[in-house]
C-alpha cells in the first residue's frame, strides 16, 4: 500500500513534466543525437543508430520483461543504471507506471524523460511471438523516396550545360541527389529492406551507371528467437566487444553524454545507411545457447580506393588508400570505385551472466590489392600488404554501483591495443568515469573504431575522466578531460611524443517543465609542426576555446523556442588569435497535421579556423552538422505535413549568405555567387500490418 500511495503522488505531480507526444519524441530524438555528434567535426552517418531508435519508438521495450541486452542496444543508459533497475524490480516486483523510475537509483528527469519515448509499461503484456505467416503479414512497410538539389550552379554543372568539356573535367549528370528506400519490419523478429542512391552529379541509368542508382544495398534480417538472435543476409554492420578487434560502421566519440563510453550497440546490425563504404557484405549470425553466445560472420565486397600510378593500368598494382566520399561524377571518381576486394572473416564465443561477461575475438581481413600508403616518416607502422589478422578479449563486471569493462587485442605483427573503463557510482549525485587507452604505434586498426582522439585506433595514449554531479534544485554538471600523446610522429606533427588536452563543462538548469538552459566551455589544445620556417622541427600549440549558452522555452499553443549564441577562441603561439561568434533562433509549431521549424543564424568568424559546429533539424534518415566560418547569416525553414495515417510529405530549406565572399566552394564545386542553398522534399508512406493476437507489446 505505501509503495502504491508513493507512485499516486509521483503520478498526481509528474503526468504534466513526462506527457509526451509523437512530435516531442521526434524532437526528443533529435537532442540525443546532437549531444552524441556534435563534438565530431564531420557528418557521421547516424542513420543506424536513429534506425535503431525509431524500431524502439514503433515497438518500445517493456520494462518489467526486457533482457538486458535490450537496454544496453538502446544505446542511453549506463550498466550501473540498468543494474539498479533490473535490482528495483527484483526486490519490489514489477514496475507499475514509467514514473516509478523517479525512485529508482541513477534514474533523474532528464534521464527518463530521454528513454520515454523508447520504453513502456503494459500489465497485460505477452511474449512476442507468431509463426511464418504472422511474421509476413503482421509488420510494416515504410517507403520513402527524397530527391535534393543546390539550384545554384557549380563549375561541374556549369560545363554540362556549356558543353564546355573539351579535355576538362565536369559533372556529366543531373544536379539531383534521389534516395529511395523501402523496409519491411516486424519487431526485433523481421526486416527486409532495399536502398538505392544516386549522388549530386552522377548519371542514371546511363553512362557509368547504366544498372540505375549508382549505390544499391539490401538485406534480410531475422532474430528473437529461442536460439537464433540474429541472422543477416545482405549488407551489415558489426561490433565485437569495444570495437578494437572488430568494429564497423557506426562509432560515437567523446559527447556531451560524458559517461557514454561503452559500445552498447554490439553485435550485428543490418545496414540501412547511405555511406557506400562503411558496411559489410555477406551474411552474419548469433546464436545464444544458455549463458553462451556465439557470433559469426563473413563478407566479400568492393570498395573504392586511390591507386599507386601503375594500378590502373596493371590489376595488380599497389593501393595509396581508400576513398571513402562515395561520389563517382568525374572519369577520375569513376576509375576508383570498387577497385578493390575485401575479404572478412571473423568472430565472437561470450560467456554472460548477469553481472560477468567475458568474449573471445577474432577477425581475418585480405584484400585483392596490396596497400602501399605513400612514403612518409609517419606512415612507417600503417598497414601495408593484403593479410591482417587480430584477436583481443572483451570483458565487462559490474557489482552494486559499479562496473568495469574493457578489452585487449592484438594483430599478427605483434600491435597491441588496450582500451579499459571503470565507472563508479560514488552518491546519488556523483557518477564518475575513468578511461585509460593504449593503441600502440604498430597496431594496424583496419575495422576497428574504439573511442579516442583520432579516428584511427593506432599511435595514441590516453587519459579520461568523465563526471555528472547532481548540484540540486535542477542543476546538473557534465564533465569530462582527456589528456592524450601520440608515443610517435604523425602527419601534423613531426616529433615523437606530442601532446594534447580535451576539456568540456557543461552546466545544465532545469528551470521548469517548459524552460531549460545550459552554459558550456570547451577547450581543447594540441601540437603542431611550427610555422616559422625552421629548419629543424619543433611543435607549437594550438587551442581552441568555445563558450556557449542555449535557453529552449516550450510557449502555450504548441510552439517552442530554441536559442543558442556561441563564441570561439582561436590561439597559435605563432599567429594571430581570432575570435568568433555565432547566434541563432528556431521557431517551431505544431497544428494538428502541420509541424514547421524554422532557423535565422548569423555568424562572424575571421577563417576556418575559428569556425563553430551547429547541428540542424532534418527530414528523416539525413542528419546535418554546419561549419559555420566567414561572415553571413543562414537560415532553413522545415515543415512535415502529416497527410494521413499512412502519408508524410517533408519539406526543407536552407540557405548561407555570405557578406564577405562573392563566391564559395573550389574545383568544380566552385558556386560563384555569395549563396549557397540546399532544398529537399521526401514522400514517406507507412502501412501498419495487424498484429497476431498474441502479440500485445506494440
Amino acid at each position: 500500500m505505501q509503495r502504491i500511495a508513493f507512485l499516486f503522488i509521483v503520478l498526481l505531480f509528474a503526468t504534466p513534466i513526462f506527457a509526451q507526444t509523437e512530435d516531442d519524441d521526434m524532437q526528443q530524438e533529435q537532442q540525443l543525437i546532437e549531444k552524441l555528434t556534435e563534438n565530431q567535426s564531420t557528418n557521421a552517418d547516424v542513420n543506424e543508430w536513429t534506425e535503431q531508435l525509431r524500431q524502439f519508438a514503433q515497438n518500445k521495450i517493456e520494462l518489467n520483461h526486457c533482457t538486458r541486452q535490450q537496454l544496453e542496444l538502446l544505446g542511453l543508459l549506463t550498466d550501473i543504471q540498468i543494474n539498479n533497475l533490473q535490482a528495483h524490480i527484483a526486490k519490489f516486483g514489477n514496475l507499475l507506471s514509467v514514473l516509478e523510475l523517479q525512485v529508482v537509483p541513477g534514474f533523474d528527469v532528464a534521464t527518463i524523460k530521454s528513454i520515454q519515448p523508447f520504453v513502456m509499461v503494459q500489465k497485460d503484456w505477452l511474449p512476442q511471438g507468431t509463426g511464418i505467416k504472422g511474421l509476413l503479414t503482421s509488420g510494416s512497410h515504410q517507403l520513402n523516396w527524397l530527391n535534393q538539389i543546390q539550384p545554384e550552379q557549380n563549375e561541374g554543372q556549369r560545363r554540362r550545360v556549356a558543353n564546355d568539356t573539351d579535355g576538362k573535367s565536369y559533372y556529366p549528370g543531373s544536379p539531383v541527389r534521389s534516395v529511395l528506400r523501402y523496409r519491411y519490419s516486424f519487431s526485433d523478429k523481421i526486416s527486409i529492406s532495399y536502398l538505392g542512391e544516386k549522388d549530386a552529379g552522377e548519371q542514371f541509368g546511363k553512362g557509368a551507371n547504366k544498372q540505375g542508382f549508382d549505390f544499391n544495398s539490401a538485406h534480410i534480417m531475422i532474430g528473437g528467437f529461442k536460439h537464433i538472435q540474429k541472422w543477416v543476409i545482405g549488407d551489415f554492420n558489426i561490433t565485437l566487444g569495444q570495437g578494437l578487434t572488430c568494429g564497423s560502421g557506426l562509432a560515437f566519440g567523446k559527447s556531451a553524454m560524458v559517461l557514454n563510453l561503452k559500445r552498447n550497440y554490439n553485435g550485428i546490425r543490418p545496414y540501412r545507411s547511405v555511406n557506400e563504404n562503411e558496411f559489410m557484405r555477406g551474411s552474419a549470425i548469433t546464436l545464444k545457447f544458455g549463458n553462451w553466445w556465439v557470433t559469426a560472420f563473413a563478407s566479400r565486397q568492393r570498395l573504392d580506393g586511390s591507386a599507386n600510378q601503375d594500378t590502373f593500368a596493371n590489376e595488380s598494382g599497389s593501393i595509396a588508400g581508400l576513398v571513402s566520399t562515395g561520389f563517382h561524377r568525374t572519369a577520375s571518381e569513376q576509375a576508383g570505385k570498387d577497385i578493390l576486394l575485401r575479404n572478412a572473416l571473423g568472430g565472437n564465443l561470450t560467456y554472460k551472466t548477469y553481472n560477468f561477461q567475458i568474449g573471445f575475438n577474432i577477425c581475418y581481413i585480405n584484400y585483392g590489392q596490396a596497400f602501399a600508403p605513400q612514403y612518409k616518416p609517419y606512415n612507417i607502422y600503417k598497414f601495408q600488404g593484403t593479410n591482417n589478422i587480430k584477436v583481443g578479449t572483451d570483458y565487462r563486471y559490474t557489482k552494486r554501483n559499479y562496473t568495469l569493462f574493457g578489452e585487449l587485442s592484438i594483430n599478427q605483427n605483434g600491435g597491441v591495443a588496450g582500451y579499459h573503463v571503470l565507472m563508479v557510482s560514488l552518491t546519488n549525485k556523483l557518477d564518475v568515469a575513468i578511461m585509460m587507452r593504449h593503441y600502440a604505434k604498430n597496431f594496424q586498426p583496419i575495422l576497428s573504431n574504439a573511442i579516442g582522439e583520432n579516428t584511427d585506433n593506432q599511435n595514441e595514449q590516453g587519459l579520461y575522466t568523465g563526471w555528472i554531479y547532481k548540484v540540486g534544485r535542477g542543476f546538473t554538471l557534465n564533465s569530462y578531460i582527456d589528456f592524450y600523446r601520440y608515443p610517435w610522429i604523425t602527419s601534423s606533427a613531426d616529433v615523437p611524443n606530442s601532446y594534447g588536452a580535451d576539456n568540456l563543462n557543461q552546466l545544465d538548469y532545469q528551470v521548469s517543465k517548459k524552460i531549460s538552459m545550459y552554459f558550456r566551455h570547451k577547450y581543447k589544445m594540441s601540437q603542431l609542426n611550427s610555422s616559422n620556417g625552421a629548419v629543424l622541427s619543433s611543435l607549437e600549440d594550438q587551442a581552441r576555446q568555445n563558450f556557449r549558452f542555449n535557453l529552449q522555452m516550450a510557449l502555450p499553443g504548441q510552439i517552442e523556442l530554441r536559442s543558442r549564441i556561441e563564441a570561439s577562441l582561436y590561439s597559435h603561439t605563432n599567429q594571430k588569435n581570432e575570435q568568433g561568434v555565432m547566434a541563432y533562433q528556431d521557431i517551431e509549431k505544431h497544428w494538428r497535421k502541420l509541424q514547421v521549424t524554422l532557423r535565422m543564424a548569423f555568424f562572424n568568424m575571421p577563417s576556418f579556423n575559428s569556425r563553430i559546429y551547429a547541428y540542424e533539424s532534418e527530414v528523416p534518415f539525413s542528419y546535418s552538422i554546419i561549419p559555420y566560418y566567414g561572415m553571413g547569416t543562414r537560415y532553413y525553414i522545415m515543415t512535415r505535413w502529416h497527410h494521413s495515417r499512412n502519408f508524410d510529405i517533408y519539406f526543407r530549406l536552407a540557405q548561407t549568405y555570405y557578406t564577405d565572399k562573392a563566391e564559395s566552394g573550389s574545383g568544380l564545386d566552385l558556386i560563384k555567387t555569395n549563396h549557397k542553398t540546399d532544398a529537399k522534399i521526401m514522400l514517406s508512406w507507412r502501412i501498419q500490418g495487424h498484429p497476431p493476437k498474441n502479440f500485445a507489446n506494440k
